[in-house]
């Protein structure tokens, strides 16, 4: 996952956000806590809406996962 964090800081590859956007609403509980990080790193407010979406899963990591990722992007 870490890989996928530098791809989307580094490159700002538009697939990548994508993906873990998808991940987010629709992975596994490991997975949608992994996008919520690495949408958090990205700090990209496209992110938003999935996550406070997410913020409400009923995966308490998720939640957790997703709300630090809004702080991050400053919501």
């Amino acid at each position: 996952m870490r890989s996928a964090v530098l791809l989307m800081m580094t490159v700002g590859c538009w697939a990548a956000w994508g993906a873990d956007t998808a991940a987010l609403l629709t992975g596994a509980p490991q997975e949608k806590a992994a996008a919520a990080q690495a949408l958090g790193y990205a700090k990209d407010g496209r992110a938003v809406g999935a996550l406070a979406k997410a913020a409400l899963d009923s995966d308490p990591v998720v939640a957790y996962a997703a709300a630090e990722a809004l702080g991050a992007i400053g919501t």
